[in-house]
């Protein structure tokens, strides 16, 4: 996973949260590709306090707002957080399962990528339209 202008959403607070995200997603793809199960451990326990960092800002953002789709944006945002903590509990009981790694290398990726690329890209369209008064 490689930050792409793609991803840019636009508002500048957001976007360089997810360039973090995905800068430690990188990380963690190749310590599973290394075999470095310290290095995911340690990735994994990052982004899982990150993202609920993340997730509030934006959450503040789509209030201050009055963001139509905050609801829907927000189970999106518990859902990925409960599915990281589970993440993180499973590599603690097998830290050393192929299983797992795919799983982290597929879902995290493909997780970020379709969130960012959906509803982040649609909040951003809104947040923008807000700040100039359309």
């Amino acid at each position: 996973m490689k930050w792409c202008s793609d991803y840019e959403i636009g508002v500048e607070p957001i976007d360089a949260q997810h360039r973090e995200l995905v800068r430690r997603a990188e990380r963690l793809l190749a310590a599973v590709e290394q075999g470095d199960s310290a290095e995911v451990g340690r990735t994994l326990t990052f982004l899982r306090v990150y993202v609920v960092e993340h997730f509030g800002a934006e959450q503040a953002a789509m209030a201050a707002s009055g963001y139509p789709l905050a609801d829907v944006h927000a189970e999106e945002h518990a859902l990925f957080a409960h599915r990281l903590i589970a993440l993180e509990a499973e590599h603690a009981s097998a830290p050393a399962s192929p299983w797992l790694a795919t799983k982290l290398t597929v879902e995290l990726a493909s997780w970020l990528r379709q969130h960012i690329l959906g509803l982040d890209r649609d909040l951003g369209r809104f947040l923008r339209g807000s700040a100039s008064g359309q």
